[in-house]
């Protein structure tokens, strides 16, 4: 019956960072937040974003990184107008 490990309170397995990167090359947190400030100003290619977006999937300092980044984006435009 589909569905009826949810219903019996099992979980779902979780993902890794072995199971990760088993799908493909990970980047490390330090190549990440180069990619993240590049993102700001402009375009990176799909892979790489790919590539960020499943690193934000795990790490939580990246993930308020990208928030910190994208504050001082928002504050820097405001305080142009």
């Amino acid at each position: 019956m589909p569905g009826a490990d949810v219903v019996r309170g099992r979980r779902q397995p979780t993902l890794t960072r072995e199971t990760l990167r088993k799908l493909g090359r990970l980047i490390s947190c330090k190549e990440a937040s180069r990619a993240i400030s590049r993102m700001q100003d402009r375009d990176v290619s799909l892979p790489l974003y790919l590539r960020i977006r499943l690193h934000l999937l795990w790490c939580e300092a990246c993930k308020r990184f990208l928030q910190q980044m994208r504050f001082m984006h928002d504050a820097m435009r405001r305080y142009r107008q």
